[in-house]
């Protein structure tokens, strides 16, 4: 099993993300030199979305040919009257935003489009210009893997983009990670970092987190115990596990980059306790973060 490849995230490149981010969103500047320094190091490819701020933008601006990139689609409003001319429209201005003729992967960032009344519309729209070579292939974004479940058999998709941590390993142990493999779906998990969470020194971490001393204070004392780095055992547990085909992480400078980079590349292994692993939302799933 070969080991996975790196895919950067450009979220920052358009959004003020991440609950440990401490500069913001990037400048468009220091996104260059990120993109620069990530191509000299091997990486070829970008994930983005309609929803990351300006991101898609930028990328216009500065892929310059280089990356291969993967763009998501925003759930679709409400008040939509006509969902299909809705996807279209979107696909289009995500074309003309990025400056490419055709892009790498389109991914839903909201699966239960599938299930909904124009679900099967709005797939066949993604056919088409899958048929017409603008969009090589068409995938999921999801939170849980609960979200797959709601998909109907019919439809069929190439990539799943998961988020995958020591904190939330539910991807693996539900056997969705196995069986999305045994269809050939490649597999990129996110969320490496869980948002900046398991990096962040216990004095710097949001009140929310409050509810969870108990099990962050665990991962502390493992990590000080044994002198280990968080960033180096969040890698290297992803990086070890079989049926993962790419991770996807974002960064906050050149510099971070390059220290994700050096890590990624080390080849010493960490064997990380399941003590770790959680299965409350309110601790795994950003999106249910109150942090305000």
């Amino acid at each position: 099993m070969g080991r996975p490849s790196l895919v950067l995230g450009t979220v920052q490149f358009g959004l003020d993300y991440g609950v440990a981010n401490q500069n913001g969103k990037i400048d468009e500047s220091e996104a260059e030199r990120i993109l620069d320094a990530a191509y000299e190091n091997g990486i070829r490819k970008l994930d983005t979305a309609i929803a990351y701020g300006v991101s898609e933008n930028i990328l216009g601006k500065l892929n310059r040919n280089r990356f291969e990139i993967v763009t998501k689609l925003p759930p679709i409003p409400n008040d939509c009257d006509s969902p299909d001319q809705w996807v279209r429209d979107s696909i289009e201005a995500s074309l003309r935003r990025l400056k490419v003729s055709k892009i790498k992967g389109l991914l839903l960032h909201d699966p239960s489009v599938l299930s909904r009344d124009f679900g099967k519309e709005v797939y066949a729209i993604i056919r088409k210009y899958i048929d017409e070579g603008k969009i090589e292939a068409f995938g999921l974004s999801i939170y849980s893997f609960q979200d797959l479940e709601t998909v109907p058999n019919i439809f069929k998709y190439d990539i799943v983009q998961s988020p995958l941590n020591v904190f939330d390993q539910s991807l693996i142990r539900s056997g969705w990670l196995e069986k999305l493999k045994s269809k050939q779906v490649l597999v990129q998990v996110r969320s490496i970092f869980l948002q900046g969470l398991l990096l962040m020194d216990s004095l710097k971490r949001p009140q929310y987190f409050q509810k969870w001393k108990a099990h962050l204070d665990q991962w502390d004392r493992w990590l000080q115990t044994n002198s280990y780095n968080p960033l180096e055992v969040c890698i290297k547990y992803v990086r070890s596990l079989s049926n993962v085909d790419e991770i996807v992480f974002g960064v906050e400078s050149t510099h971070h980059l390059r220290e994700i980079l050096s890590t990624f590349q080390n080849e010493f292994e960490i064997s990380v306790p399941n003590t770790f692993v959680s299965e409350d939302k309110g601790l795994i799933d950003p999106s249910k973060w109150k942090l305000k």
